[in-house]
């Protein structure tokens, strides 16, 4: 069992109003002990914030004097700046490193030494099949992270350093509405009455319900022992694609359709190397999921409390 619980007071989120960040934000505003600063860049609710202190910024070109100001004691990175294609992304991630180190490179100027999570993803390891990868397995991005990867490169690179107070956050599939699970799954079956099979669905799904990533997160972040890379996900529930499909079939009674995945020369085939990603994920850091509890543990309730059947995306 981890001991030593941290005092956290002051939280700095990056990324807030996003799939993840959002909920995120309503665990840690159900306690009154924290004090709050959130960057925002677009797509948010300004009355939803306003008991925090709000930063409107993208992630280029934020005033940093703001972390000075606050002096944040953890500090949570979901920010990402995104492009489309190749290129777009190759962009993107060059204009993340940069603001990163910008980042990083000011927090070290300022004496500031807050509790850094960046929050990363299991694509980082490529597609291994039926193989495991824990914390100890080669790097090999592939699909999105080809590019994306490049923007995280400044924190780790950091957390490498033995006095570092960085932990990398490499997550799984993350289900719940509004995320892959519902624009790549659930819309289709809802708008074409098909359920999607990505090429033949025998590839390995690491699954973790958002609320339940959301409070593993902060079980991590109240604990002093410092993980430098931290594979998050729920041991119960990893599973073939067809097997995730299938539920989802029972669920909305819709059938089941198989769906090619044809790589084409010189097109962007992020998308379809992601559906046939294959990975098993597991942990080095055993006691920590020998002592945690999951919320949602088997397949069909994942399914079943994540399928928004109004297609409607309920966002912040």
């Amino acid at each position: 069992m981890l001991k030593n619980p941290l005092k956290i007071n002051k939280v700095l989120i990056i990324g807030s109003s996003g799939f993840i960040g959002s909920r995120l934000i309503k665990k840690i505003k159900a306690s009154d002990k924290n004090k709050l600063m959130v960057l925002l860049h677009k797509n948010f609710n300004f009355a939803y914030f306003e008991d925090f202190d709000v930063i409107v910024s993208s992630l280029t070109n934020v005033n940093l004097e703001h972390f000075k100001r606050f002096k944040p004691d953890v500090i949570f990175h979901l920010g990402r700046l995104k492009g489309n294609g190749n290129f777009g992304r190759l962009v993107a991630a060059y204009k993340g490193k940069y603001a990163n180190n910008r980042m990083i490179k000011y927090l070290s100027k300022n004496d500031l030494n807050p509790r850094v999570f960046y929050f990363s993803g299991t694509l980082v390891y490529g597609n291994q099949c039926s193989e495991i990868a824990d914390e100890k397995s080669i790097i090999s991005p592939t699909s999105f992270s080809k590019e994306y990867h490049l923007a995280e490169t400044p924190w780790y690179e950091e957390s490498l350093r033995s006095s570092a107070n960085i932990s990398m956050l490499r997550l799984p599939w993350v289900v719940g509405k509004g995320s892959w699970f519902y624009h790549h799954y659930i819309k289709i079956a809802l708008e074409h009455g098909f359920v999607p099979l990505y090429s033949n669905g025998k590839n390995w799904m690491s699954l973790i319900d958002v609320h339940d990533c959301c409070s593993l997160v902060l079980h991590l972040s109240n604990h002093s022992k410092i993980f430098k890379t931290i594979n998050l996900y729920n041991p119960n529930l990893i599973v073939r694609q067809n097997e995730f499909v299938e539920i989802i079939s029972e669920v909305l009674n819709t059938p089941v359709k198989k769906v090619s995945l044809r790589n084409k020369i010189f097109r962007d085939n992020a998308f379809n190397e992601a559906m046939r990603f294959s990975l098993k994920v597991k942990s080095i850091y055993t006691d920590l999921y020998n002592n945690y509890n999951f919320k949602i543990n088997d397949l069909e309730t994942l399914v079943r409390q994540n399928i928004n059947k109004d297609n409607e995306k309920r966002r912040i």
